[in-house]
C-alpha cells in the first residue's frame, strides 16, 4: 500500500489549505481593549516613568497617612492609608527624596531629607517647620556639605540620627523638644557621643537603621 508521489503532494497541499483557512479564521477575531486613561488608577505615580520608592506608614501619626516617595521626585504624597487614595502633595525639598522618620508625641513630628543636602521637619499636618543643611556644622569638614541618605529616631533616648548618603559616617542629633527644632537658626552640631562610628565595621554608606 505505498503512495505515488502525485498523491502525496495531494496531501500536502490539502493540509496546507487547511492551515491557512484557520489561520485566517482566528484572525478575524476581535479583541476588546479599554483605553488606560479610563481606568481609575489611584496608585500610579504622576510621572509615567517613576515608581514608588519608599512608603512610610506610622500608625501612631495623628494625621493617618501613608508618605509615599516617588522616583526622582521633590514632593512627596499623602495617601489614605486603607485606599492608599492621594491626599496631598507636599513641596520642600530641591532634589529627589532619601528617607523619612517619625517623631511621636510629644513631638508629633516628621523628618525628611532629600539628595539636597536638607532635613526638613514637618508638623502632624505635614507644614513645614525648619529646613536644616547638612553643612560642615554635620560633617566636621570645612566647607563640606552632605545629604542624609536614612533617617531614623530614637525615641528612647531622644536621638535623631542620620547615616551620610556618600561615606559610612552616622551622627545623632540629641533633641529634647519641638521648641529646641523651631528656634535653631541652623542645623545642630550633633551629639559626638551618639556617633556610632566607634562601634560600626562599615567602609561605605549605610543603607537603614532600624
Amino acid at each position: 500500500g505505498g503512495a505515488s508521489w502525485m498523491e502525496f503532494v495531494e496531501f500536502v497541499c490539502a493540509i496546507a489549505e487547511e492551515l491557512r483557512m484557520q489561520a485566517a479564521e482566528e484572525s478575524g477575531q476581535t479583541f476588546e481593549f479599554h483605553l488606560a486613561e479610563q481606568i481609575a488608577l489611584p496608585f500610579r505615580p504622576v510621572i509615567s516613568k517613576c515608581h514608588f520608592d519608599r512608603i512610610f506608614c506610622w500608625p501612631d501619626h495623628p494625621l493617618e497617612s501613608v508618605v509615599v516617595m516617588e522616583e526622582g521626585q521633590s514632593g512627596f504624597y499623602l495617601h489614605r492609608p486603607k485606599t492608599l487614595s492621594r491626599k496631598k502633595r507636599v513641596e520642600g525639598h530641591q532634589h529627589d527624596l532619601l528617607s523619612a522618620t517619625f517623631l511621636p508625641a510629644p513631638f508629633n513630628c516628621t523628618a525628611t531629607s532629600g539628595n539636597d543636602n536638607l532635613v526638613c521637619f514637618w508638623d502632624e499636618n505635614f507644614n513645614l517647620v525648619k529646613k536644616w543643611t547638612l553643612d560642615q556644622t554635620w560633617t566636621g569638614e570645612k566647607g563640606k556639605v552632605t545629604s542624609a541618605g536614612v533617617l531614623c529616631w530614637c525615641h528612647e533616648i531622644g536621638a535623631l540620627y542620620a547615616a551620610d548618603h556618600f561615606s559610612e559616617h552616622v551622627r545623632a542629633w540629641r533633641i529634647k523638644d519641638m521648641m529646641q527644632i523651631k528656634a535653631s537658626e541652623g542645623i545642630l552640631e550633633p551629639d559626638k557621643r551618639l556617633s556610632l562610628m566607634k562601634h560600626s565595621t562599615h567602609t561605605k554608606a549605610v543603607q537603614a537603621i532600624c
